[in-house]
């Protein structure tokens, strides 16, 4: 078996837009190196069984790049120019390599929140106070009198309390509040719950999966992922005893929030520690040592970097090509699958590549991959019918549902500034609730507590993009990945 193995993708690029090749189809040809030292003194890029990459642009001059379309082989013209120096600047020989591992992300826990339900109650609740309460800050205590505007917010994040009645008397005492949710230790809460229900490999929310040819695959497979909406548990259904955890869809949205930035548990002593006291303080992390794979990856943000090193290959189709024919023929847009054709000038073990097929789509404007959702149109994202959460409302007027075509929301208010301090306002509120329900005249407030509590100022954060349930997507999307490379593997 070779120690070198590449995986070849093409990808329609749109029409050349000026220059010589103006107005051709283009076509990036994508090399992903996955090298395999066969012993332990061949993992520096200088070994000899990596000769194709001891400088891969001088490699590519000699290849004799095409696609395969059905059944016949279309010659492309390469436009790029890739950089011999830059290679070996970047990638010289004591490069070291580790071996090619997938990394198969479908077996990760994926923590995520609902930013349109977010932005929706901001804009409810926050909307109302700036009415109702413009020229001074709203009541909190004492809790019988406080500010109807104030109270309802607090009420849909899951403050509750309850009224016991007595022969001589009347109580009301608070239910436990945000804060439950923190008792990681008790093997009954939430979060052990979590693991066993959802987070995990027997989770209780699966989805259907892409397969190699990107059309659904018969099974389903688990997600480990919350869905982005609550369901009321009244109702019944699967994870209801889940869903009872939660009194109210925005407890849950916030909870899910609030878990997405509250990734480890203090211990003990931590949150006995009024302040840090400098002692113990673990050591930096270690710079990772990133060899030839990661490397490349590291790059995957600068594609500039990518064409010059020659692993991203811009080419055109030649004038008058198959392609161009049939589109001519149809007034439909021309939909097919094609895959790169490589041919080698020495004896590079080809058998041991692979060649996954694109699907595309060509029109006499436009010249992208297929979408196979309905997430983009023509390559771009889908936005038509998308709305700001903080700007339409109420959230559950029959209107907004109407407009609500669109996965996506575009919004101008920073959500993750609005969840935490959110988050924060409501656990100082609910203990200074039920602290004030305590017997006695003012419970246990302390005399320099204010009856009225201000609620967090929000900020923007320009232009913002988000799709609902976007989590269960990259779930998918991982699974998916995971079987096309058991596929190249095998």
């Amino acid at each position: 078996m070779s120690p070198q193995q590449i995986v070849w993708t093409a990808l329609p690029a749109g029409r050349v837009s000026e220059g010589p090749f103006e107005g051709r189809l283009r076509v990036c040809l994508v090399a992903s190196p996955r090298l395999t030292p066969p012993h332990a003194g061949a993992q520096t890029l200088g070994f000899t069984g990596f000769h194709d990459f001891h400088n891969w642009p001088k490699t590519v001059e000699g290849l004799k790049l095409a696609l395969r379309y059905q059944g016949q082989r279309i010659p492309l013209t390469r436009i790029s120019e890739p950089d011999p120096a830059l290679w070996d600047q970047l990638l010289p020989a004591h490069t070291p390599v580790a071996g090619f591992v997938f990394q198969d992300m479908s077996q990760l826990n994926l923590r995520s929140y609902a930013v349109r339900h977010v932005l929706g109650f901001v804009r409810e609740h926050y909307g109302k106070l700036a009415t109702q309460a413009a020229t001074t800050h709203p009541t909190l205590l004492p809790w019988s009198r406080a500010h109807g505007g104030l109270k309802d917010m607090l009420t849909d994040l899951g403050t509750a309390t309850e009224t016991i009645h007595f022969g001589d008397r009347s109580i009301e005492v608070a239910h436990p509040g945000f804060d439950r949710f923190f008792d990681h230790k008790n093997q009954e809460g939430l979060e052990q719950q979590l693991r066993r229900a959802v987070f995990g490999s027997e989770g209780r929310y699966r989805a259907p999966v892409a397969g190699v040819n990107g059309q659904p695959t018969k099974g389903t497979f688990p997600i480990r992922v919350l869905p982005p909406d609550w369901q009321d548990p009244s109702l019944g259904g699967a994870d209801a005893s889940l869903m009872s955890q939660f009194r109210t869809a925005d407890e849950y949205t916030f909870y899910q929030a609030n878990r997405f930035y509250k990734r480890t548990q203090p211990t003990d002593a931590q949150l006995a520690m009024r302040r840090p006291d400098l002692k113990n303080v673990a050591p930096a992390p270690k710079v990772p040592e990133l060899d030839f794979h990661r490397l490349i990856a590291s790059y995957g943000d600068t594609p500039q970097v990518l064409h010059a090193l020659g692993l991203v290959i811009d080419c055109v189709l030649p004038e008058n090509h198959l392609l161009a024919q049939q589109l001519a023929a149809q007034p439909t847009p021309l939909d097919g699958t094609f895959s790169a054709d490589i041919a080698w000038p020495d004896a590079h073990v080809t058998d041991n590549d692979a060649y996954p097929a694109t699907a595309w789509r060509l029109t006499p404007e436009r010249f992208t991959t297929r979408a196979r959702t309905p997430d983009h149109t023509d390559g771009l994202l889908h936005l038509g019918g998308s709305l700001d959460p903080t700007l339409v409302g109420p959230r559950h007027s029959p209107i907004l549902k109407e407009r609500a075509h669109s996965a996506f929301d575009v919004f101008q208010l920073d959500p993750d500034g609005a969840t935490l301090k959110t988050t924060n306002y409501l656990l100082t509120a609910q203990n200074l609730v039920g602290k004030s329900l305590k017997p006695g005249t003012h419970g246990e407030v302390t005399y320099t507590t204010g009856d009225r509590q201000p609620v967090a100022a929000l900020r923007s954060g320009g232009l913002g993009v988000s799709r609902h349930g976007r989590a269960a997507q990259i779930a998918q999307s991982a699974a998916a990945a995971a079987l096309k490379n058991q596929h190249i593997q095998t």
